[in-house]
């Protein structure tokens, strides 16, 4: 599995005027694209990076130890930007 850039569940400017378009691009294209680049360098040729990243963070251990901590960064933030990502929505109340 090579892990991907999910889309956003929302257009990059659908926050404003609380989150700026610009933060979102910076934020979804550099930092997150990152957290999937870095993920993907790190994981590769590993049998565990086959699976979902939530399923390679709760079998880390099973990982050679010169990585978990590396892989526990970097899938963390990818994890941790697809969760933020959904817990945001344009609909207001």
């Amino acid at each position: 599995m090579s892990y991907t850039l999910p889309p956003l569940p929302f257009a990059l400017d659908a926050l404003e005027p609380v989150l700026m378009q610009h933060q979102m691009e910076v934020h979804y294209t550099k930092h997150h694209q990152g957290y999937c680049n870095k993920t993907n360098a790190v994981l590769k040729d590993q049998p565990l990076a086959s699976h979902p990243i939530e399923y390679v963070l709760d079998h880390v251990d099973e990982l050679p130890a010169e990585i978990r901590q590396k892989v526990i960064n970097v899938g963390g933030g990818l994890a941790n930007h697809t969760f933020f990502w959904h817990s945001l929505s344009p609909v207001t109340q």
